[in-house]
This record gives C-alpha cells, sequence and structure tokens, in this order.
C-alpha cells in the first residue's frame, strides 16, 4: 500500500508534520492506475495564490490551521466501485417487502421529503460548497447558447430521451472539424446511462440514471458494445461522479420554488417538496422523487463518500442537489435555455475542485495488490477458525461473503501514541457486511477487515454517528471496565479528521487535520433566509452528524448464522446477560436489539463447542442513572422489527430493560421461525412474519414503526409453531 506498508513503523516527528513517499501504482477493477492523487490528471486545480497555504477545501465543516502532511504519491483518493453488500442494513434488512424499484422509490420518497432544505440560490450553492470564489472561469468554454439544441417542451418531444444526447453533446468536448469546443467539465465524460442498468444488486431495482458523469480514467470500464449509441455506457453506480435524472414536462418537478419576494411566515407554510400537487398526482410524484433519492444513496453506498452531487431536470429546468448524512440541499430551479451559464458553471467548478469537495473520503484508497493477497489469507483462515466443521466449498461461499477480487481498499485511522504523537494505521476491507440503502442517518458500514500490521483480523465498523452522543465505543470501554459480561474488546475508536489537499512544489499533498472531523453541513441551513417549511419540523430529524470509526478485537457472525437450537439460544443467552448487567452494573441500556447486534464469536480452541455470544451496536444505548437528565430522542433507524409491544404502541413510552428483554425473544422468534423446522407452511409463515416483522407506518420521516401484530401474531406463533429440541420456543415442548 503507498505510504501505508505493513512492515513500516509508526512515523512520528517533533514538529507535529510528517510525510511519507512512495510511487506504488494500484488495481481497481483490474485496471492499474498511477493518477489517483489528491488531484488526478484532467481535473485540474487552480494554482495557489503564494500567500495561500490550503488551496482546496475541507472535506469537513470544522476545521483548523494545526495538521500532519501524508504524502500519498501514486495513492488513491477513495476507493471507488465497494463491492455490494449479501445483507444490507435499512429498513428492510430483515424485513420481507417489495423490493421492486417503484416499492423502494415511493419508501425513500416518503423518507426525504422531510429532509429537503430549499431553494438556495445558485450563486450561494457554488460559491458554499463548489468555491465558486476561487475558481478561474477565464478558460470556461462560452455558456451563451451552450444548449440551444436541447429540445423543449415546445418542439413536440414526446420522450424526455430526446433530451438526453443533445444535453451530452452540449457538455462533452465538442471535436467538430472548423469548430472545436473544450469540455464543459475538463477531466470527466458524460454519457447516456438509461438503457443500462447497473444490476450488481440484482436485477429486480436495477439503477440506471438518465446520464451519468464518469471520470475519464473509468471510461473503459463502463463501455458498452452497442455500436449504435456512441454516447451510451453501462450504468455503473460504484464509478458515477454525479448524475442526471430527467423528466420530459416542468410540471413533473417534484420541488415548488416560492416567489422571489416571499419571506418570513410565508416560507415556513410554502410547500417545497411536491409542491401543491393533487392527491391523484401526488404518487407520481413521490416516486420520481424516490427514484432520485436511490440514485444518491446508491452512490453513497457503493463509494466512500461524504457528499453526493445530482442534478434534476422537468423539461429544460434544472436543480442541483447537494446529499449529506443529515439530509439534501436543493437549489432554485433555472432554465438551462435561459441561464445556460447556471449549469455551464456548476460542471466547470466541479471538475476544478478537489476530490474531497466532489465527497470522496480521503482517508480511503485502493489497496496493491501485495495487500490484496495478505487479505484474502488472512480472511480464509479466520473463517476457518470460526467455521472449523465447514468443507472446503462452505469456506470458499463464506469467503466471497467479505471478499470481492480487485476490490481491496485500505482504510486509515489516526492514532495518538502515549506521548501525544499522531500516527496512521491501515485496515483493508472489501466486501461489507451490511451497507446503507438511504442516504440519511447512520449510514452504518461493517466489515471483517484486515490490521495487515498485525497480520489479523478483526471488526471494523463505519457510520455517521449523532454528534451530542456518548461514542459507542466508549460506551462499550466502560462497559467491559465495569465488567459487564459478554461485551467485545475495542481496539480503535474515534471520529474521522477531515483532510485538505495542498500543492507544493513536488506534488499533491493530503494534509490531515488534528482538530478538524468529518461532519455533516446541511443542519448548518436551517435559518437560512431561502429556506422554505417548517423550522420546528426540520430540526426534529435534520441535525449534525459525525463520521466514526470503531474497530472490535473480534470479527464473527450475526446470530442468524447459528449452527442449531443450541447454538441460538447459548448465543441468545449471552446477549441477554450482557443487556441484564449493562443495566444493572452501569445503569445503560441496549435500545437496539437485533440478529445482527448479537454476533457468535469462536475463540478457536474446542470446535465441537457452540460459539459465544457477544452483544454489540451500542450506539443507540442510553444512560439512566440519577445523574443523566437527558434522554435521547429516538433515532429513526432504530428497528421496529424487534421493538416491544411497549414502544410500539406508545409514542412517548420510555424504554425499559423490559423491552430489551422482550426485544431478544423477538429476535429468537424471527430466527427459529426462518431457520429450523416447523409445522408452518410457506403462505402462513409469510403472513406470520409479515404481521410481525414487516408492517411499516412512516410519519414523515420522523418516526418509523411497525411491528403493531406482535401483541395477538407472537401469541399464535408460540402456540402453533412447533420447533425440534427448542421447547422452550414453541410454548408446548
Amino acid at each position: 500500500m503507498a505510504g501505508f506498508p505493513p512492515e513500516q513503523p509508526p512515523i512520528h516527528t517533533s514538529n507535529r508534520r510528517w510525510v511519507i513517499n512512495d510511487d506504488s501504482s494500484f488495481v481497481v477493477g483490474g485496471s492499474p492506475s498511477t493518477d489517483w492523487g489528491g488531484t488526478s490528471q484532467g481535473s485540474p486545480t487552480p494554482r495557489p495564490s503564494q500567500n495561500s497555504q490550503i488551496t482546496q477545501a475541507s472535506q469537513a465543516s470544522q476545521a483548523s490551521s494545526v495538521g500532519h502532511k501524508l504524502r500519498k504519491k501514486g495513492a488513491g483518493t477513495g476507493a471507488w466501485n465497494t463491492p455490494i453488500a449479501r445483507t444490507e442494513t435499512s429498513a428492510q434488512t430483515f424485513g420481507f417487502e417489495d423490493k421492486t424499484a417503484k416499492s423502494r422509490n415511493m419508501r425513500l420518497g416518503e423518507e426525504m421529503k422531510g429532509r429537503m432544505l430549499g431553494p438556495m440560490p445558485v450563486d450561494k450553492f457554488l460559491a458554499q460548497f463548489l468555491s465558486a470564489d476561487k475558481v478561474s472561469f477565464d478558460d470556461m468554454p462560452e455558456p451563451k447558447g451552450a444548449f440551444r439544441d436541447v429540445l423543449k417542451q415546445s418542439d413536440n418531444i414526446t420522450n424526455e430521451t430526446g433530451i438526453y444526447a443533445p444535453l451530452i453533446r452540449a457538455l462533452n468536448a465538442d471535436e467538430t472539424p472548423g469548430y472545436k469546443r473544450g469540455s464543459r467539465c475538463p477531466g470527466f465524460t458524460f454519457r447516456n446511462t438509461s438503457n443500462h442498468p447497473d444490476q450488481s444488486g440484482g436485477v429486480i431495482g436495477g439503477k440506471k440514471p438518465d446520464i451519468c458523469c464518469y471520470k475519464d480514467d473509468h471510461l473503459t470500464a463502463v463501455e458498452t458494445s452497442d455500436s449504435k449509441d456512441p454516447l451510451g455506457s453501462r450504468t455503473n453506480m460504484g464509478l458515477a461522479a454525479t448524475f442526471f435524472e430527467i423528466k420530459l414536462l416542468k410540471k413533473s418537478d417534484f420541488f415548488c420554488d416560492p416567489v422571489h419576494n416571499a419571506k418570513g411566515a410565508n416560507l415556513d407554510d410554502w410547500p417545497f417538496v411536491y409542491g401543491w400537487v393533487t392527491e391523484a398526482e401526488r404518487p407520481a410524484i413521490q416516486e420520481a422523487f424516490g427514484q432520485n433519492v436511490s440514485y444518491a444513496s446508491e452512490v453513497a453506498m457503493r463509494q466512500f463518500r461524504h457528499v453526493v452531487y445530482s442534478v434534476t431536470m422537468a423539461g429544460t429546468s434544472a436543480r442541483l442537489i447537494r446529499w449529506d448524512r443529515a439530509g439534501a440541499i436543493v437549489t432554485r430551479a433555472f432554465d438551462i435555455h435561459r441561464k445556460p451559464e447556471c449549469l455551464c458553471r456548476i460542471f466547470w467548478c466541479f471538475s476544478h475542485v478537489s476530490d474531497a469537495e466532489r465527497g470522496y473520503d480521503l482517508t480511503v484508497e485502493p489497496a496493491s495488490a501485495e495487500d490484496e493477497n495478505v487479505f484474502k489469507t488472512l480472511i480464509l483462515q479466520h473463517i476457518q477458525r470460526q467455521l472449523p466443521l465447514a468443507t472446503p466449498e462452505e469456506q470458499d461461499e463464506a469467503l466471497e461473503e467479505h471478499f470481492a477480487s480487485s476490490c481491496v481498499t485500505s482504510v486509515s485511522v489516526f492514532r495518538k501514541s502515549d506521548d501525544g504523537l499522531s500516527y496512521h494505521w491501515q485496515y483493508l476491507v472489501s466486501r461489507p457486511i451490511v451497507a446503507p440503502l438511504s442516504p440519511v442517518g447512520r449510514a452504518t458500514r461493517t466489515y471483517w477487515a484486515v490490521d495487515s500490521a498485525a497480520k489479523k483480523v478483526v471488526f471494523l465498523k463505519d457510520s455517521w454517528r449523532q454528534a451530542s452522543d456518548v461514542p459507542e465505543g466508549s460506551v462499550m470501554k466502560d462497559l467491559r471496565s465495569r465488567k459487564v459480561p459478554n461485551i467485545p474488546p475495542v481496539e480503535y475508536e474515534d471520529d474521522v479528521p477531515s483532510l485538505f489537499v495542498e500543492r507544493d512544489a513536488e506534488d499533491d499533498v493530503i494534509y490531515i487535520d488534528d482538530n478538524g472531523r468529518q461532519t455533516t453541513q446541511t443542519q448548518q441551513f436551517l435559518d437560512a433566509p431561502w429556506l422554505c417549511g417548517s423550522k420546528k419540523d426540520f430540526r426534529a430529524v435534520v441535525f449534525r452528524r459525525t463520521r466514526y470509526r470503531l474497530v472490535l478485537e473480534f470479527a464473527g457472525y450475526p446470530l442468524t448464522k447459528f449452527r442449531g437450537t443450541t447454538e441460538l439460544l447459548h448465543g441468545a443467552y449471552d446477549a441477554f446477560m450482557a443487556l441484564h448487567d449493562a443495566h444493572g452494573i452501569a445503569h445503560r441500556l441496549h435500545r437496539d436489539i437485533t440478529p445482527d447486534n448479537i454476533i457468535l464469536y469462536h475463540d478457536g480452541s474446542r470446535p465441537e463447542e457452540p460459539r459465544k455470544g457477544y452483544l454489540v451496536d451500542w450506539e443507540l444505548s442510553c444512560d439512566t442513572s440519577a445523574e443523566s437528565k437527558k434522554t435521547r430522542r429516538r433515532d429513526a433507524s432504530m428497528y421496529w422489527q424487534f421493538a416491544s409491544v411497549n414502544i410500539i404502541e406508545n409514542l412517548g413510552a420510555s424504554h425499559t430493560v423490559q423491552d430489551d428483554m422482550e426485544s431478544i425473544y423477538y429476535v429468537v422468534l424471527y430466527c427459529a421461525l426462518l431457520y429450523l423446522p416447523h409445522r408452518l407452511n410457506g403462505n402462513k409463515l409469510l403472513r406470520l412474519l409479515g404481521l410481525i416483522f414487516d408492517f411499516i407506518a412512516d410519519q414523515n420521516g420522523m418516526r418509523v414503526s411497525g411491528g403493531t401484530g406482535k401483541p395477538r401474531i407472537s401469541t399464535e406463533a408460540r402456540t402453533r409453531a412447533r420447533f425440534p429440541g427448542a421447547a422452550g420456543l414453541s410454548g408446548n415442548g
């Protein structure tokens, strides 16, 4: 790994700055590249003034001038094309609802409608997020008439596909003899992706934005064999830098701008999302909006991002959207015929800022081929310890849950030594265990990770925590210090630092800020003078989140991977003792009991013994001691599938240890119904699972609840199901 060789010791300097040189190249998607620096070729960056030390913006909303320098010559600016998780964390992780695109889009549209802030003036948007006040526009192609060939509704076009080709030609470089014009987004190329969906997650619900923008370096990876469509390419959401979603009619805009002189109370009551649509029109508008949400969410899931940008068009009316894990900010609409300079300036700025400003996490980069071999070997050895009775074929299948060829990524964390000096540490990851399906919230990714220096496998969690909370790792350390059983040891935990890109005479340098953190920015605009909608409603769901990484020493399997009734009940009992003693000794409630939050781990001693259960994911826990007066709001991402009847039926109910205990029961019931033999047939089982675990109600994205069939149906499950060897579950032995 460039800059992170496993055998290299931590580097310390007395002046708190350090530099590492390496000229290695990397393999991503099978293609070697040495052009992955802080600013890649084809993505020109304005030269800094002599008085400017930091030439490009940070990844975070907070920063300081104190930090370190890490030279990553030839290294990556973020790992593209993250493999699809075999299991994905969202409201559907444990559900059985429709996975089709329409169903997904309707759900996401409902979830996000209360988190869209707008309409922000375009010029303010560009200055705030894409450094328009620092970028030189001297060489930008003339915007006047740039989109004259893009058809309007009055031109009697019947489908939005008539917009794609002329818009793409207007944005890409024009090589017409006698009339050459440079690209409006240098270093990037726009392609028609409407006919070639990304089916990485399956044929059903494949993603296909109308137009995707790719780095020129990635074009060969998305080429098609369709010679009839030279502007077309495959959709690859793991490589898309940004995207367009286009509807033919202006009335299809799912945002509604207020009149220009509206202010104050008028804006508070203005329906910016969906506007004044009728009930009959609402489903189509919500689905179209959810489609945009789905694409932004997919890019954020498939890439290591802190921000995603997209453009939505209704006819020739366009808007730019900035998505982060707190919500999204939308610009005021502009017509590309009347104001072509708006779209031209957007993509000129986009191509001239750093990868950090384009939304990439610079603490992540592609791993080397050598690192990939180390990762694969150590993961396979760990599987053999965790699944000692597995056949070679089963071990290979288990390996695919954590490894994808040419998709190994290096994740850097930054530690403090005993003498206060900072140093970096490298973990290798590949296929996530879980990944987020929503663009907002905790956005948790979890991995089996390889500590390449210590040559061991650990568990790495990357998430966006609510900034006001006690970090999860600190909670777990406290529980272990109080001798609460079945809590895995914490190897590392901290917020992810913000990074800058700085230029010097030799190369681009990534600058690590000790005091800055990767944070969301959407919440900073809740008092903006242009904001439409109820500020009170926004504040309930849009709040600051900070990127956070946690490394646990034990990498195990979720409870759903149990081997027989004995291991299921032992694992659940171990988790029960952890939550029982956490409450009794440390005055802490877990509040998020799910099958994924109980891990089964084998220490390698006696293969025939059941694996031990450990209770993890304490992020949403709360302190119940008398000294703790503040109760954390219930996060909308908490799972209703395993919530107690009391929590489901009483909106303002206080969470108790009895609620956690009841959740353990639902977890065991879920695992038993799915994976143990019993007498329920397919239709009856599906109905039972749907009523207990799947029924959902969403209240404007502020609270997600469900499982309203539990009081009656859980009794039915206890009395009618029969689980051999699990008398305590069947109710009748």
